[in-house]
């Protein structure tokens, strides 16, 4: 399924096939692996900044903001994960699973000696 907002466009390869988020968590903790794959996406396409402009509300995205969304995300789907962004009916929000795992991800140590996260 193909997604838009303004020029950020994704098309995951298969849906069906990707994991989600909520699903790599467990007690609160991220698996290993999971851990290390978002970490790389989200440093890949050097997401922090739109990431956490989105959990704090923003209406609109720098196109900085949605390149750097859209790279992560392409990692994420090479790696098998769903996107980082959902849209709902005002544009591009961060989902609470995403939330939990980019915390999960910060807690048990896999965004050492990176800046600290603001969700």
């Amino acid at each position: 399924m193909t997604t838009q907002h303004g020029s950020y466009v994704h098309n995951p390869h298969s849906d069906g096939a990707l994991q989600r988020w909520a699903d790599v968590l467990a007690n609160g903790a991220i698996a290993p692996q999971a851990g290390t794959d978002l970490a790389a996406a989200i440093s890949f396409g050097n997401a922090q900044g739109a990431l956490e402009a989105l959990a704090d509300g923003a209406a609109s995205l720098s196109d900085d903001d949605v390149k750097a969304l859209h790279y992560a995300n392409e990692m994420c789907d090479l790696r098998m994960y769903e996107g980082l962004v959902t849209l709902d009916d005002h544009g591009p929000i961060l989902p609470e699973s995403v939330r939990a795992a980019i915390l999960a991800m910060e807690r048990d140590g896999f965004w050492e000696d990176r800046p600290q996260w603001v969700l």
